[in-house]
């Protein structure tokens, strides 16, 4: 039957590894700790700064604890990273270690606002920690992202190899095209959106949107907050651990195993062909699924409804 617990542990085994495939390059790079190299270094009278550098960071590009905004632009002849921060008042931390440019802020308490602008060679992952404000990246980055963002909103509408997002305060993520892994973690409240993905997992312990669009090699979910999920289509093995409020709609596709648990108040409705579905109902909940194939397995205690098939 339907392990919830084990559902959950799975979503939080992808974020896991989702962080991993963007961190890899760096660990295997260790030693790599090239220089920066100063363009322009200017000041105003009333403290604010400009500082344009360049660096050679082939691991990626690490940000943390950032104020303000940021425009990360996609070149592929770029043989470096070249970058600019004005408003930074000396308050920033700038090195390359084992391949990463790592930028460290003084955190979102401290005045004013930071303006960082950086263009990076096609393939350099991003790791973004703790960021309060804005993020732009115009162009593919086609390089893994581990976004962590506090506060604000993220727009990456190009296409990343895999993704590990995590709102811990409020905010919004919007992604193009995942081509593997796709990991969203909502501890707190969030409006996450992605074009579509390969495999795609998400855990919403606070409450959430979020909408995806044709997932190819699964999705699994895991929603013990409040939680409103929109799928366009899915593809392979689908799970479902909900145990809090709200509804998941997958509105096409064809799961070649289906499992959908719902102990809470929500409602799941797969407007496609689930395989042997096993579905598990002990609230108020429902679980509708629009055409089956096999043999359903269903529990199903209290008053909540299961619909399988027309």
């Amino acid at each position: 039957m339907v392990d919830l617990d084990a559902i959950s542990r799975s979503v939080r085994a992808a974020a896991d590894m989702a962080a991993k495939l963007a961190t890899a390059p760096s660990e295997s790079m260790p030693g790599h700790d090239g220089g920066i190299r100063y363009l322009e270094r200017t000041s105003a009278a009333d403290g604010t700064n400009r500082v344009v550098a360049t660096a050679n960071a082939p691991a990626g590009l690490r940000l943390a604890n950032i104020y303000g905004r940021v425009t990360i632009r996609v070149d592929e002849k770029a043989a470096g990273v070249l970058f600019s921060m004005t408003n930074s008042r000396k308050r920033y931390n700038l090195e390359v270690q084992d391949g990463l440019l790592w930028v460290t802020g003084p955190g979102p308490d401290r005045e004013p606002r930071t303006d960082l602008e950086f263009t990076v060679p096609k393939g350099t992952p991003l790791l973004l920690n703790n960021h309060t404000g804005e993020l732009v990246v115009d162009g593919d980055l086609g390089a893994p992202v581990r976004l962590e963002l506090a506060r604000g909103r993220v727009d990456i509408p190009g296409t990343v190899a895999s993704a590990r997002v995590r709102v811990t305060q409020t905010g919004e993520v919007r992604l193009g095209r995942v081509d593997g892994l796709l990991a969203v973690q909502v501890p707190a409240q969030a409006d996450v959106s992605a074009a579509g993905a390969g495999q795609a997992f998400a855990e919403v312990n606070g409450a959430g949107t979020l909408r995806l669009g044709p997932v190819r090699e699964g999705l699994t979910l895991s929603i013990p907050g409040s939680g409103d999920v929109q799928v366009a289509s899915v593809a392979g093995p689908v799970a479902l651990a909900f145990q809090g409020v709200g509804k998941v709609d997958i509105a096409d596709g064809a799961a070649d195993r289906f499992q959908a648990g719902v102990t809470g108040m929500g409602t799941v409705r797969f407007n496609g062909t689930a395989a042997d579905p096993q579905v598990l109902v002990t609230g108020p909940g429902s679980v509708t699924v629009a055409k089956v194939t096999g043999t359903p397995t269903v529990q199903q205690l209290g008053a909540g409804k299961v619909k399988l098939g027309d």
